[in-house]
């Protein structure tokens, strides 16, 4: 039996001028599934001004949005093809 790979791949995305950037860890099976058009949730963090807080990441049909904090909706409906993934 062959032995499920563990590689993991880190996701970044940049916005707002380049001025705040939120970045994820998952494995490459998470990744492949995201890409086919599959649904994800997951906690990341967000560095704007100097600060880090918690943003959560939604994956749905190869799109991403990201919310955090009180200030709402920091990304709607991106493609993935936006996002920057190398391997972690």
């Amino acid at each position: 039996m062959a032995k499920e790979s563990k590689s993991k791949k880190m996701v970044t995305v940049y916005w707002n001028s380049d001025a705040a950037e939120s970045d994820i860890s998952m494995t490459a099976k998470q990744w492949s599934a995201i890409q086919a058009g599959g649904e994800h949730i997951q906690d990341g963090s967000c560095y704007f001004d100097g600060q880090c807080v918690t943003a959560s990441w939604s994956f749905k049909n190869r799109h991403v949005s990201i919310e955090g904090g009180l200030d709402g909706d920091w990304l709607v409906g991106e493609s993935i093809g936006e996002l920057y993934v190398e391997e972690a």
